[in-house]
Formats: C-alpha cells, structure tokens, sequence
C-alpha cells in the first residue's frame, strides 16, 4: 500500500466496501468514511482505485455517490481501456455541474 498522502500530512479520508481494509490508512492517520457518498463529500479532490471500470461503476452510479460528486475532482486510477475511461468521464456520465 502507499501512504504517501498521508505520510505528507494530507487531510485523507478512506472508504473501502470492506473496511477492515482500510486500517493501515487509519492507523496512520487517515479518517474512515461510512459510505463513498461520506468519503467523496470529505474533500474537493477523490481518487477511486478499485480492480476496473466496471466496479468503479457499480460505486459511482449511485445516487448518493453521484450527488457527492457534484463541483468536485474525481482522479480514476482502476483498470480499464482508454473507451471506458471515455465512457466513465464523470461529467458526461453521472451528470456533474
């Protein structure tokens, strides 16, 4: 795992669907979020990086996740082709302003 924004003193807030996963980024100082709508909401910036587009969908095509996403930065670091990268823009597909 890297921890590098935490290590740098970032304010880090981690959702993970299982959350004992995120401990060693809690342990070092970052915030567990209860929910991805709760973990988006925590900072102007997301990064998601799950195995590929098709999860990263499952997470961000819900309605309170899709809300959160509003006027905010999503970075997508999963696996995927660069059409699917297209076809997830955030603000084609879940309709940011």
């Amino acid at each position: 795992m890297h921890f590098n924004l935490v290590e740098q003193n970032y304010q880090v807030t981690v959702w993970n669907r299982t959350p004992a996963r995120a401990d060693a980024f809690i342990r070092r100082g970052a915030v567990l979020a209860s929910s991805a709508a709760s973990a988006i909401a925590a900072s102007p910036i997301t990064i998601i990086c799950v195995a590929d587009y098709h999860v990263s969908t499952s997470i961000l095509d819900q309605e309170p996740v899709k809300s959160a996403l509003a006027g905010r930065v999503l970075i997508q670091l999963s696996t995927g082709s660069p059409q699917q990268a297209r076809d997830l823009e955030p603000c084609a597909r879940f309709k940011c302003p």
